[in-house]
């Protein structure tokens, strides 16, 4: 668990011309922001006495693991595919205070329902975790709304995979 699951091939990659052009750039990171309807997530917790934040964050990283392109990693000179995500938040640093590679960056603002997010990256350090935040959720009707912001390398995905994210996320 939490392993290299393969090294990806990049002479032979479908992707290797956008990987190639986006790895050029000072900032290769794309992002979105959906509304997603968490109205049966929000039940749920209630039903089951337990915490609507974990309950999100649960199904945040289990979408992110489920699509391929959110398990990618740029690690050195080549693009490696993880078996397994882990949710990190700065208070999540390991021992050598870093993030783990295998990571998604995920953070929660309660406090706000953004309609964008700007995502700090670190093109110094080689930079390619994707990063999804949370905002406040409202209403919209019946319905309960939340923004879920993602930022992702363009070299190793597109909006296609986040699409993908969100279609899998059952909130």
């Amino acid at each position: 668990m939490n392993q290299i699951e393969k090294i990806i091939d990049i002479a032979t990659w479908n992707r290797r011309e956008h990987y190639e052009h986006f790895s050029a750039f000072d900032d290769p990171f794309f992002g979105v922001t959906v509304q997603v309807d968490c109205t049966r997530t929000y039940q749920e917790a209630k039903a089951k006495g337990i915490s609507f934040s974990l309950l999100v964050l649960h199904r945040i990283t289990t979408a992110a693991a489920a699509v391929e392109e959110f398990r990618y990693r740029i690690e050195g000179d080549k693009v490696v595919c993880y078996d397994s995500l882990l949710p990190e938040a700065t208070a999540g640093l390991n021992k050598g205070g870093t993030f783990h590679p295998n990571a998604i960056h995920y953070s929660a603002v309660p406090w706000l329902s953004f309609t964008d997010m700007k995502h700090p990256t670190n093109m110094r350090s080689g930079d390619s975790v994707p990063k999804i935040s949370t905002g406040k959720y409202f209403r919209n009707g019946e319905r309960l709304m939340m923004p879920v912001s993602v930022t992702c390398h363009y070299g190793l995905m597109d909006g296609y995979h986040v699409a993908q994210f969100i279609e899998k996320l059952h909130l």
